[in-house]
C-alpha cells in the first residue's frame, strides 16, 4: 500500500486574539504558541491550554468570534461542572483547595 501525503506551508497575518473554528472545536488564539481549545462533542467537553495554535488553522477551517468563543466556553464550564457534581469525576485538590 502506497500513501501519498501533501505538505504546503502558507504564511497569514493574524491579529491577536483570533477565532477559529471546526465542526467540534472552538479556539481562541492568544499568540502564535498559545490557545485556548474547546472541544464539545455530544454530552462531553474538554478545555485545554494548547501551545498547537497552527492547528486553529489546520483543523480549524472556519472564522468565529469572540462572542460564539464565549458561549461555547460557558457551555463547556456548564457541562464540566456537572460532571464534578455527578460525580463522575473527582476534583483533584485537597480539602485546602490545594492542587
Amino acid at each position: 500500500m502506497k500513501i501519498k501525503t501533501t505538505t504546503k506551508e502558507i504564511e497569514i497575518e493574524v491579529t491577536f486574539p483570533a477565532y477559529r473554528k471546526s465542526d467540534v472545536h472552538y479556539w481562541k488564539v492568544i499568540s502564535a504558541d498559545q490557545c485556548i481549545v474547546i472541544t464539545l462533542l455530544n454530552d462531553t467537553c474538554t478545555l485545554e491550554i494548547s501551545q498547537f495554535s497552527d492547528l486553529a488553522y489546520t483543523i480549524g477551517d472556519k472564522d468565529s468570534t469572540q462572542e460564539e468563543f464565549e458561549l461555547k466556553y460557558k457551555i463547556a464550564l456548564n457541562r464540566l461542572n456537572n460532571m464534578l457534581n455527578q460525580r463522575e469525576i473527582e476534583p483533584i485538590y485537597n480539602d485546602n483547595n490545594q492542587y
